[in-house]
């Protein structure tokens, strides 16, 4: 069988919208021309935040693909990472590349034409609802953009005229929508009868603060998106929009890579097509375009596996293991958890920066050594190659540090899930703790050695040398009790740290238990009697057998029924110190 060739795809994430399309429609093309991908994106694209994910795009070994897709327009929401990469391309890739967007360093980038969908939107809003003054809302002065050519076309067709309202550039995040809501309400910017947003998400941030400022849609303005994204099925105010055929220019894009490796031509697997989405937010009903059926199939998938990660117990399984070894065992049992894969590689770096494959499936792992040679992203798949059609390499960082990154491939054209990127983020705090757990262990061990020593030459006996050294063996935790100014915690499902200084008190409640905090209350996974070791020396004194009261947020006490002591805090709330816990209290306070 002819071997396949190698494309690499660079996308900023996957949020189950319009992005996906693009990917999609790439790794649907690079099958049937006998092509497999391998797709580097981020999981925190969507936050300012990137936890330094970026990283992972400067590990990609050029050299071992043929060809190379950058989809610069997915990184929107973080132009300078757009940028960023867009230099590194331009610098080291010297392989085949097509950018879908803009780029620096690439004239033959490939821009998507949305000028006939524009054309169409504007059209409904003057035709149907009889708009005469019209803004368009985003995009960059310095780009020649198709959508708001198609925007002006509609209105030179209808005569009417434009101004310097009419394109109100401010690129392509919400940030725009909120100055437009902004300089509205106070009559800055006279209130047009429509305004044609870039997109949905752009729509849906104008809607929303408009409505802050007591501006209705549609009653006092209409507003429409592009792409038919998820905001714009939102309950409140649906949105005008099209339906953009994102898969089609993912197939047009490799099409044209394939011309660039091979000096051959190709078609795109599918026509392109769009469909007119109407909304409450131009004063029509919804009309939904959606396969019933196939949506209850979808529905009845997720559901389920929504269901086997609920019961899974991942976060007990993967932040609580003692060892590396311990970990890889139960990831190994987790790993089911991943829809549709037929391959997946855990790899993880090492002090010196190497990187340690710890896991890959059981067809893969014979023969493969762990620590992966320089160039070598993952273990070759000698057994099942055939099937593996294309691969998604996503990095593991927490708190912006590089613990390591997961590979998964699948047999067909693929674009992995929200449940995906929940369990990504907890293998990487996984990985964090893990992390924690050996630095201490390797910072507690010299201190022993130099101990047992010491008693060693005084000759001491051995009752006496076993205290001694129990006695050592406790004093690393001791340290990092001393140490302790964070904890991590969770909220929604997600780790995150929280300051010792801004808790309360931390409280057990039906074998959980609890931080509060002026911002909220947050899981902890640490037992309270651990809490009370780690934070001895943070000023914090259990006061009942399931609270653990910290006494800088003590402002005022007073005597109660049963010998016990009311505690108001100074954020305003009580809590009581039990009769047996009241003398350590006041000792602690220095009461008489």
């Amino acid at each position: 069988m002819k071997e396949r060739g190698k494309v690499c795809i660079i996308l900023s994430g996957f949020v189950g919208e319009y992005n996906d399309g693009f990917c999609y429609g790439m790794e649907r093309q690079a099958e049937l021309l006998g092509y497999e991908t391998t797709v580097y994106s981020m999981l925190s694209f969507e936050h300012l935040n990137t936890n330094d994910e970026e990283s992972i795009f400067e590990t990609i070994p050029f050299d071992t693909f043929d060809g190379l897709l950058f989809i610069e327009r997915s990184f929107s929401a973080h132009k300078g990472v757009g940028r960023k990469i867009d230099g590194i391309l331009g610098k080291y890739c010297k392989i085949p590349t097509v950018v879908l967007g803009n780029s620096d360093f690439f004239p033959e980038h490939l821009t998507m034409n949305n000028e006939l969908e524009f054309e169409v939107i504007t059209d409904h809003l003057i035709e149907d609802h009889g708009c005469k003054s019209l803004c368009f809302l985003g995009g960059l002065k310095e780009h020649n953009s198709k959508r708001i050519e198609g925007f002006l076309r509609s209105l030179r067709n209808h005569s009417i005229e434009t101004g310097p309202e009419t394109l109100l550039y401010g690129g392509y995040w919400i940030d725009c929508a909120q100055r437009l809501a902004k300089n509205i309400a106070s009559g800055k910017v006279k209130k047009p009868d429509a305004v044609v947003c870039i997109d949905d998400i752009v729509a849906y941030a104008l809607i929303s603060d408009l409505s802050d400022y007591g501006i209705r849609v549609p009653e006092d303005i209409l507003v429409s998106g592009f792409d038919g994204h998820s905001k714009a099925d939102n309950p409140a105010v649906s949105i005008l929009t099209i339906n953009a055929d994102a898969e089609y220019w993912g197939g047009k894009s490799f099409c044209v890579l394939y011309e660039k490796m091979t000096g051959e031509s190709a078609v795109v697997y599918k026509e392109r097509e769009f469909h007119l989405i109407t909304g409450r937010s131009c004063g029509c009903e919804r009309k939904q375009r959606t396969d019933v059926k196939e949506l209850l199939r979808h529905r009845k998938m997720v559901d389920m596996q929504e269901m086997y990660y609920a019961n899974s117990e991942i976060v007990e399984r993967l932040y609580t293991a003692p060892d590396q070894d311990e970990f890889v065992r139960r990831f190994e049992h987790l790993v089911y958890l991943i829809p549709d894969y037929n391959y997946v590689a855990l790899c993880r770096y090492t002090p010196d920066d190497r990187v340690n494959c710890i896991f890959a499936t059981e067809a893969i792992a014979a023969g493969n050594p762990e620590i992966l040679p320089p160039g070598v992203v993952y273990p070759d798949d000698t057994t099942v190659e055939e099937q593996v059609m294309n691969r998604h390499v996503v990095p593991l960082n927490f708190t912006s540090q590089k613990l390591g990154y997961i590979v998964v491939g699948y047999p067909e054209a693929t674009t992995y899930t929200n449940l995906f990127q929940r369990i990504c983020r907890h293998i990487a705090i996984g990985l964090f703790l893990l992390k924690e757990r050996e630095n201490n262990t390797v910072a507690a061990k010299p201190e022993v050695r130099r101990v047992r020593s010491v008693v060693a030459e005084e000759n001491t006996a051995g009752a006496a040398y076993r205290e001694r050294e129990d006695e050592v063996e406790k004093l690393p935790a001791a340290e990092s009790a001393a140490q302790a100014t964070a904890i991590f915690v969770l909220k929604d499902d997600i780790m995150c740290k929280v300051n010792v200084s801004n808790v309360y008190y931390f409280e057990a409640v039906d074998k959980k238990v609890f931080a509060h905090t002026k911002g909220g209350n947050y899981e902890s996974r640490q037992k309270l009697y651990e809490l009370e070791q780690m934070l001895l020396s943070r000023g914090f004194v259990r006061i009942s057998k399931s609270v653990l009261l910290s006494v800088d947020k003590v402002a005022r006490i007073k005597p109660d029924v049963d010998r016990t002591l009311l505690v108001y805090l100074t954020d305003k709330s009580t809590v009581r110190v039990s009769r047996k816990y009241v003398k350590d209290f006041k000792e602690r306070l220095v009461i008489t």
